[in-house]
């Protein structure tokens, strides 16, 4: 609402300007992303798990490998805050649907789905991602990262100070794997992939490997309605007594 009336104001001929407004980003990718002022928090509003879903339309999924190095790149280029959108489905019936043909269900491909129940292996894999950048955390409010670059499509973040350090090794070319060496030893990185290194020796997690997480919520189709629910017919108006 903010940027909206202000660009008016200015169109108007004020001088309009809100210092204490933070800017954030809203998308797939917002490692780009920088505050309209250097002191502002580097902030991520929306991260997209999925899409919605329109009457007619595909069920949108977006792979955990992706979001996850998604996170891990705007992090290591100092990200202070991300928020999933959504991280919990949702289920909206009638007018309270999102917007026009938008469906009923509002899912989302979201890590928690609309039941409540966590989306395998999305929901343990981001887990995952976040304690190692959990374990990260005395480098990252410590010191703005020194940034190298190996190789083609290949970057490295090291976030160092007196008593901590931590890395980030990063393999950006959509196809093929590469070999990073850090300090002496070798990392293999898949391809589209962050490799976080919370010691800078040890690499704990790499977005795109997935453990063998298997959802354990199971379906079953029942052979009769009647099987779900019985009914009960009642008279709307109790009986009218006569005189």
């Amino acid at each position: 609402m903010w940027p909206g009336l202000i660009q008016k104001a200015k169109e108007g001929g004020l001088d309009v300007s809100i210092q204490t407004k933070i800017d954030t980003c809203n998308g797939f990718y917002c490692e780009g992303f920088t505050p309209n002022k250097n002191y502002k928090p580097k902030m991520w509003t929306e991260a997209w798990t999925g899409w919605y879903t329109e009457f007619g339309g595909p069920i949108h999924n977006r792979p955990v490998e992706d979001l996850a190095y998604s996170v891990a790149r705007f992090i290591q280029n100092n990200g202070s805050f991300v928020n999933y959108y959504m991280y919990h489905g949702g289920t909206n019936f009638g007018r309270t649907a999102a917007g026009l043909f938008v469906a009923t269900s509002y899912d989302y491909d979201a890590p928690i789905d609309e039941y409540g129940l966590p989306r395998e292996p999305k929901w343990g894999h981001l887990r995952d991602l976040h304690k190692a950048i959990k374990l990260c955390e005395p480098s990252l409010v410590s010191a703005y990262p020194t940034v190298t670059w190996p190789g083609k499509n290949l970057e490295v973040h090291v976030f160092k100070s007196k008593s901590s350090c931590a890395a980030f090794l990063a393999n950006y070319d959509p196809s093929s794997p590469a070999k990073i060496t850090f300090q002496n030893m070798q990392y293999d990185l898949p391809p589209w992939s962050v490799s976080i290194l919370p010691d800078c020796k040890n690499a704990v997690f790499n977005t795109a490997r997935v453990e063998g997480r298997v959802s354990s919520i199971s379906t079953k189709r029942l052979a009769d309605h009647r099987d779900v629910v019985s009914h009960e017919s009642r008279s709307r108006f109790p009986e009218a007594s006569h005189l």
